[in-house]
Order: structure tokens, then C-alpha cells, then sequence
């Protein structure tokens, strides 16, 4: 404001408001004004998608709190969550979460996704947050610029979609949310020195232990970031490290405080899913998975992309993002010695939050179980971005100017990459929403002609995206609130509590058929139910041994039958004259080839657990191509894939694990294969090997 003095009067005249863009704190705002933009158009089209899987066990217990019967909510804040049987888990906060939606929205699905949504954006913006702070202490020259980009980043990773699409996937958006809260304010709490933050950190901690299990891995980081917070002192070591374990105390009582009050609620300290392994050799070999650390970089779903060919446009921008730093590093050097930890101290965070899911670890290729690294993925977009971007104080402003035009050129293209692979692994979720809308509409239209109906299957998924799998998700979804009649009732199921299909009961199942109940399916492809054909299951042959490749004329059967060198399209396969009784296979990039293998489908009803083994080398020069279990039904179109286990060597399957064994079509011609993907491949035997104590064929 400012005055002109006249001989009467003064004269106030107000300054025109304007937005100071040098300031640090609008440039935040701005930032998070971007990066929430970011995240509603990535994930806006989930807000069109329903309720899946297991959403329905806890609509349940919402809709019946507001009926009057509390106990199962009440249950929830003082035992195991949802009353699952498949895990032992204390998520009290998510269950507050959902009633707080139904209180709002009732059934209403959208309202439940635009939670999801805002969840995932303050985990963003938290994300940029962090990086602001950490880069004002490391790098503070581009330290807002930093801070935009690893929320941008962190809002179309790729990896995301399971936990924001899917709506109890606010579990993980939940607990990283109050682990980012609590690691900020300690943050502050160091930098103003108040027990009003470090209470605050001690508060979000606690939240983020009651909505899931990954938190306990917080006192770890948090004696990382301490780490990293005196990093550009001349402090000892050795004297920063017995800092940082004193400041992780009160957190470490904090969880030894969770850990008996879950014992006494849940009889379990670690809980979790099945038994306990702690073997550490066991526990590095589940994270050193291969597979699931390549989905980490290209994190692409396999249903509708190649895996090569997302391969080279996922990888680029990172390897250019790789080029920057170690042309840097040749120009300029490393500047501050201290500052190079900031890197492995964040992979070693990345790798920490991930240690609670030891039991469950895997990202399979239609990206099932990419939730788990949904908390591991704030380190990693603050590495990429603090190694893309500059900040340094020993470069000039020139020569920053260049440096930072060249991240901003790779991050840009990452961006645009990561968000193209996120809108084609969100497609699982919005086809999965779309069939069960189907599936509950058309189940409504066969009710109502009140003749009995038989479903030969509940499906569990469509390509990753949650569906049914369960009779008691069945029935939630066919009873009101969720259904305007209770058709329940008229719905028999041949599924049984734990197994996605009951073997005796499909068979009791096919002796009514044409009597009085009519066995549908209900197929995903189509998106439809369709008739179950009857009629009696061939048996599957005696003995073991599936395929034996033979010497210089062909692959020979067990029977005396013989693969003949075989063409599909351009792709080839040739006997190896280098390596008698093998197979080599060249798959040409742009090409697949299904390998059909003699089994019986609808036999497997009749064994017991069977394990599919590959004798199967890849050849060094190979392309990045692997090899899956398919299943064609009778018009040749891949229904259900399985990845197979191990690296070089045997490759294993299990066949139990299939779920579409009851369609139609696989019933009635449908074929097992093997899917090469490119690349060269030397196979030396086909088995099937049963479960009786030994791995022998």
C-alpha cells in the first residue's frame, strides 16, 4: 500500500496483487496445484469403475453397521481385519476409511474412487515434499524444481494402478501417506527443534501402523534420513550413525508397543499370509526375483503389451537419465563426496519398505501384487529426479542452465512414457468393472425365469483386475444394498471356501445338466454367459513325461507321435545340429510362437497337484523374451496365461493354479501351449511331474 501526502488529505492508493514466482513457497503451491492436475487426469477414469474382489467383504460390514449390527465394524478395530481367512493383519483405519465413504456415498462406487484418488495425491504431493527437503539440505540450487518432478513422477508411475484403481488398494495409499507425514515431521522437527513435530511424527507413525504392516519398516528409514540429513557437515561418522539410532528410539518403543497389542488382538506378532519363512537366503532369493524387479523398470502389463516391445521405449528414458549422471561425473565430477550416499540411501529405503511382504513378494506379468511396491516407489522417484536434475554447488549457473535443460528433456520423456503404460494397465480395471456389470445384470434376467442356475465358475480376475473368486463376495453383491432383490438363494456355485473351483462338485454339477437346473459360465472374453456343455472327462494318460526331444529328425512324443520342424508366420523352429536331443527355437522380435502340448484339459480335474517343468536354457545374445503356460480355447485364443518359475535351467508351473478349466470352449477343444515370446531358446525336455515327495520325472 502505499500514501501521497497532499496539503488536506492522504491519499491511500492499494499495489496491484501479483504472484511472486521467485518465492519457494508459491512455487510449491503451483507444484501441487501440478501435480494434482497430474494425478486426476491420469486416474480420472476410475471414477467410472465399480466395486471388485474383495471391496465387497467390506461393504459388507458397512452397510450392517448402518443396520444396526455393529460387531462385525467393532471387530474390526479390535481383531483380524475383515474376519479374512486368508491373513492375519490390524487395519483399523482403512476400516474407518470405508465406513466414513459409506456414510457419504453409500453404494455409490464413485465416490469410494474419488477418495482413492485424493489419497494418492496427497502421496504425491507428500512425495515432492520430502524431495523439497531433502534437496534444500543436499542440492539447494534446483531443490523446488526437484521436488516438482518426483511428485509428477510418483503420479503416473506405472505401478500404481492396483492401488488406486482398485478401491481396498487404499491400504497401501493409506499407510504411505502417514509414513511420509511421519518421516516430513520429523524432518522439521530436527530443522526448528519441537516436540510439537516429533509428537506429529510419533502420531502418523502410529496411523500408519493401523493401516497396514508396511510401516514397520518406518524406524528404518527414518534412521536413514537422519543420515541423510547430516550428510553436508564435516561431522564423524561413526558419530552420525549413533545420532541417528538415538532419534530412532522413541520409534522403535512405539512398535514394540503395536507388536504386543496386536498379539493380544490377533495372537500373532508377524501375521501375514501362510507360514513364516525367516531363512535368509529364502527371503533374498524371493527379492531377487528377476521377473518382478524388470516390472520395477518396465512396469508394463503383459496382457496388452509384449513385454519386448514395451521394452526399448520404457528403457530409453531412463538410460538417458543414466547418460546425464555419468557424463557429469566424467566433466564435473561428484562435487560434495557426502552427497553420493543420498543414492544407495534411498535404494536401501526402497528395498527396507519392501521387507514386510517377504512372504507374498512377486509382481507377476499382468502386474497381480504391484501394490507391494507402491511405498518403495517414493525413493525411486526421488533418485531419478535427484540424479537427473543438478543442484550441486560446483557448477556455475551456465553450465547449469544446460545440465538442467537436459534432465528436463529425460524426465519429460519419461513422464510421457509413464503415462502412456499407466492408461494401458488401467484398461484390466475398467474391462473388469464393465464385466461385472454384465455378470450382475444378466444373473438378475436368469433369476427371474426361476429355474435353478448352476454357475461352473466365479471369476477371480480379468487380466490382473479383481473380480468375484469367492461365493461369499457372490453373495454380498446379489443381496441388497448392493442388489435391488436377494437372488442369493437361486444361485448355485460349485466353488468351495479357498479353491476357485470344487472338482466333485462340477461333476455333480454335470448330472443335472438338461434336468432341473440349467450350468452357465460366464466368460470373460466375451464379456457373457454361455450354456456348459456336458459329458463325461477323459481320463489323462499314465506317466509322466509329456515331451522328449528326440535326436536329428524331430521333437518325438511319448506315444511315437513327432513334432515336425514347424512355421508360424515368420517364425521358425530348427533342430540344433550342435546340441543333439535339444530344440533350439529362434523367435524373431515383432513375433510369438505357441508351442501346443498333448494334455487332456478338463482331465486335470481328476490328478492331484501337478507341476508343469521346462528343461529350458536361454541362449546368451537371446533377445528379452520369456516363456509362459497358455491356454487356447477351441478357436485358438489365449484365455489364461501362468508365468513359470526359475531362471536358467528347470522352469516350473504349477497347474493348479488354473481357473479357466471350466469355460466351454477349453472343455471342448481347448488346448494347453507354450508362449515363446522372442528370443533364442535351447528346450531339452517337456515333463509333468507329480506331487508325491520328488522333483525326479
Amino acid at each position: 500500500m502505499k500514501s501521497e501526502i497532499t496539503e488536506n488529505r492522504v491519499i491511500r492508493r492499494l499495489e496491484k496483487a501479483r504472484l511472486d514466482f521467485g518465492s519457494l513457497r508459491t512455487q510449491m503451491a503451483l507444484a501441487a496445484i501440478l501435480i494434482f492436475t497430474s494425478c486426476l487426469v491420469n486416474f480420472w477414469s476410475t471414477l467410472k469403475d465399480g466395486f471388485l474382489l474383495d471391496d465387497f467383504l467390506h461393504l459388507d460390514y458397512c452397510a450392517r453397521f448402518m443396520s444396526g449390527d455393529m460387531q462385525p465394524f467393532l471387530s474390526n478395530l479390535t481383531g483380524n481385519w475383515g474376519g479374512s481367512d486368508l491373513m492375519l493383519s490390524y487395519r483399523p483405519v482403512v476400516s474407518i476409511s470405508l465406513l466414513a465413504d459409506y456414510l457419504r456415498y453409500g453404494t455409490e462406487p464413485w465416490g469410494y474412487h474419488l477418495t482413492n484418488l485424493l489419497l494418492f495425491a496427497a502421496c504425491a504431493i507428500l512425495t515432492a515434499a520430502l524431495t523439497l527437503l531433502v534437496c534444500q539440505r543436499l542440492a539447494p540450487r534446483l531443490a523446488g524444481v526437484a521436488a516438482i518432478w518426483s511428485g509428477l513422477l510418483f503420479s503416473c508411475y506405472p505401478l500404481h494402478t492396483e492401488t488406486v484403481a482398485w478401491i481396498i488398494g487404499r491400504v497401501d495409499s493409506l499407510a504411505t501417506l502417514f509414513y511420509l507425514a511421519a518421516l516430513i515431521f520429523y524432518w522439521r522437527a530436527k530443522q526448528h527443534d519441537t516436540a510439537a513435530f516429533r509428537k506429529l511424527s510419533l502420531l502418523s507413525f502410529v496411523l500408519a501402523l493401523a493401516s497396514k504392516e508396511i510401516a514397520v519398516s518406518l524406524p528404518g528409514s527414518l534412521f536413514l534420513l537422519s543420515i541423510v540429513y547430516s550428510l553436508p557437515g564435516k561431522e564423524k561418522f561413526a558419530h552420525i550413525l549413533k545420532r541417528a539410532f538415538y532419534e530412532t528410539l522413541p520409534y522403535l518403543a512405539v512398535l514394540a508397543l503395536f507388536a504386543l497389542a496386536r498379539h493380544l488382538m490377533l495372537g500373532s506378532v508377524i501375521g501375514g499370509y501362510g507360514k513364516t519363512d525367516f531363512n535368509p537366503i529364502h527371503i533374498l532369493t524371493v527379492f531377487a526375483d528377476y521377473h518382478s524387479l524388470l516390472k520395477i523398470l518396465v512396469p508394463v502389463s503383459e496382457e496388452y503389451r509384449y513385454l519386448s516391445q514395451a521394452m526399448r521405449p520404457v528403457l530409453l528414458p531412463l538410460l538417458a537419465i543414466l547418460s546425464l549422471v555419468v557424463l557429469r561425473l566424467l566433466v564435473k565430477g561428484g562435487g560434495k563426496s557426502r552427497t553420493l550416499f543420498i543414492l544407495p540411501l534411498l535404494m536401501l529405503w526402497s528395498f527396507g519398505a519392501l521387507l514386510p511382504a517377504f512372504q507374498i513378494w512377486h509382481i507377476h506379468p499382468n502386474l497381480v501384487g504391484s501394490r507391494l511396491f507402491f511405498l518403495s516407489s517414493v525413493p525411486l522417484c526421488m533418485v531419478l529426479t535427484l540424479k537427473a536434475v543438478p543442484g550441486h554447488g560446483h557448477l556455475t549457473v551456465r553450465e547449469l542452465k544446460y545440465w538442467a535443460l537436459g534432465g528436463f528433456l529425460a524426465l519429460s520423456g519419461l513422464y510421457l512414457v509413464w503415462c502412456e503404460v499407466l492408461s494401458l494397465n488401467l484398461r484390466a480395471w475398467h474391462d473388469a468393472s464393465m464385466r461385472m456389470q454384465v455378470f450382475v445384470k444378466e444373473l438378475n434376467e436368469k433369476a427371474l425365469r426361476g429355474r435353478p442356475i448352476i454357475l461352473a465358475n466365479l471369476p477371480q480376475d480379468y487380466k490382473g483386475a479383481g473380480m468375484i473368486g469367492r461365493r461369499l463376495y457372490l453373495d454380498i453383491m446379489l443381496k441388497p444394498p448392493l442388489n435391488s432383490a436377494d437372488i442369493s438363494a437361486k444361485i448355485l456355485t460349485v466353488n468351495v471356501d479357498g479353491a476357485y473351483f470344487d472338482k466333485d462338485g462340477l461333476k455333480e454339477a454335470l448330472k443335472l445338466c438338461g434336468k432341473e437346473a440349467e450350468i452357465i459360465y460366464f466368460d470373460n472374453d466375451l464379456a457373457r454367459f454361455s450354456k456348459y456343455p456336458g459329458g463325461a472327462q477323459a481320463p489323462l494318460e499314465e506317466g509322466n513325461l509329456i515331451a522328449k526331444l528326440g535326436a536329428a529328425q524331430g521333437l518325438h512324443l511319448n506315444e511315437g507321435r513327432e513334432w515336425k520342424v514347424l512355421k508360424e508366420g515368420e517364425t521358425e523352429l530348427s533342430l540344433s545340429r550342435t546340441s543333439p536331443g535339444c530344440l533350439t527355437l529362434h523367435v524373431p522380435e515383432k513375433a510369438s510362437f505357441h508351442l501346443p502340448l498333448p494334455l487332456s484339459l478338463p482331465s486335470l480335474y481328476d490328478q492331484g497337484e501337478s507341476n508343469l517343468q521346462l528343461d529350458l536354457v536361454k541362449q546368451t545374445g537371446a533377445g528379452h523374451g520369456d516363456v509362459k503356460l497358455v491356454i487356447l480355447n477351441k478357436e485358438g485364443q489365449v484365455v489364461e496365461s501362468l508365468p513359470l518359475a526359475g531362471a536358467q535351467g528347470k522352469r516350473t508351473c504349477l497347474l493348479s493354479r488354473l481357473t479357466c478349466l471350466a469355460r466351454p470352449d477349453v472343455a471342448d477343444g481347448g488346448k494347453m501351449a507354450l508362449y515363446f515370446e522372442p528370443g533364442n531358446y535351447l528346450l531339452k525336455g517337456i515333463y509333468l511331474l507329480r506331487q508325491k515327495g520328488t522333483d525326479k520325472p
